[in-house]
């Protein structure tokens, strides 16, 4: 028995040693990340790192976001509007939480940084509840390290313990790949399927029907979930300060944008949150100098443009896309003036 058990912590510390030479390791040769690729919807995250040409504008969120922007047509609407090409990503995630914003800003745009990083300002992203939501793990799936532990305020769930575990070993998933020993994305490459440059559609998704019944036909028992028990933690806002640090130092403009919702979200609520958060991202705003476009009342949205009472059909995606770029445009048109 006594064999076993030292057998057993030998195993165990060995594990452990390894785990910290790989840790080592990847933070000497600057090399981390790389294993991101092949894993849908993260692969965009991995490709705009090794994307070589210059990039204006990144949009960062929640599935909200992901669905909302149509890189493609977006720079097609900006390049008609400001008489240039413009380059466009769209990195928003599936259940995106604020401290992977933190990461493309301070890891993901050292070496390739865009002008302008537009943040998403709806209430979606800065949800710290999101109603126990079963796939509320990207982070710890993905980004999160050891170190992620600390925090007595980030909701590592139990369905959430073994994705953490299981991405310990990214390091030496990177060290594999920067030595170009093994690509993730190559062995994964048929699940490359989501637009290149991120978001949800494609070009020519956007004349495909909207799937299901109309969303005012349905009912929001997700949605109700999500945010019937409204709440920012104060860490998440404490990240996006260290979000706005990071923009500031690279000489990145951050662009804060607040997509519509469907409109019969809105009372679900519960009574003066939204306001709250509303009144929180405007004092951000001001005290940053910062743009910030509330679209809730700004751009039209109709029935057909939604898929439920948060994301966008492909018809929905096409209209606020296209509608959208004249507010964007100025934003850039006078900063490059100046």
């Amino acid at each position: 028995m006594r064999g076993a058990l030292v057998y057993l912590l030998r195993f165990v510390s060995g594990a452990v040693l390894a785990w910290l030479l790989g840790y080592v390791l990847i933070r000497t040769i600057g090399e981390r990340w790389h294993r991101l690729g092949g894993r849908n919807p993260v692969d965009p995250v991995h490709s705009y790192q090794h994307f070589a040409d210059p990039v204006d504008m990144v949009f960062f969120g929640t599935s909200s976001t992901r669905n909302a922007i149509v890189p493609e047509l977006l720079e097609q609407e900006l390049a008609k509007l400001l008489g240039r090409e413009v380059s466009v990503w769209n990195l928003g995630l599936p259940n995106a939480t604020p401290e992977i914003g933190h990461i493309l800003a301070e890891d993901f745009f050292q070496k390739n940084k865009p002008r302008y990083l537009v943040l998403e300002a709806a209430p979606f992203l800065w949800d710290g509840d999101r109603g126990g939501d079963a796939d509320f793990s990207v982070y710890w799936r993905w980004f999160s390290s050891p170190s992620s532990l600390m925090s007595r305020d980030r909701p590592l769930r139990r369905q959430d313990v073994i994705p953490f575990l299981r991405n310990l070993g990214r390091d030496w998933e990177d060290l594999w790949a920067s030595c170009q020993l093994i690509r993730i994305e190559n062995l994964r490459a048929e699940e490359l399927l989501f637009p290149p440059q991120g978001g949800l559609y494609r070009m020519s998704d956007l004349t495909l029907p909207r799937r299901g019944a109309p969303v005012d036909q349905t009912k929001p028992n997700r949605e109700s979930r999500r945010v019937s028990h409204y709440s920012t933690p104060q860490i998440w806002r404490d990240e996006l300060d260290h979000i706005l640090a990071s923009c500031k130092e690279n000489n990145i403009q951050v662009i804060l944008m607040h997509q519509p919702m469907y409109e019969q979200l809105l009372p679900i609520f519960e009574v003066g949150t939204y306001e709250a958060f509303l009144a929180w991202m405007t004092t951000v705003a001001q005290a940053n100098d910062l743009p910030l476009l509330l679209l809730q009342n700004r751009i039209p949205m109709e029935v057909k443009h939604f898929r439920d009472y948060i994301h966008y059909s492909p018809e929905g995606a096409a209209h606020f896309t296209s509608a959208v770029a004249p507010l964007l445009a100025p934003l850039i048109q006078e900063d490059s003036e100046q």
